[in-house]
């Protein structure tokens, strides 16, 4: 999960959010 104490996993988050809003907004990226 998200946490200070961990940035890797936090980005690890950050990055799998993004990349399933980019499958909603656009199916190219799909």
């Amino acid at each position: 999960g998200l946490s200070f104490s961990d940035p890797m996993d936090s980005m690890a988050n950050v990055v799998t959010s993004i990349a399933k809003h980019l499958e909603q907004v656009s199916p190219a990226f799909a």
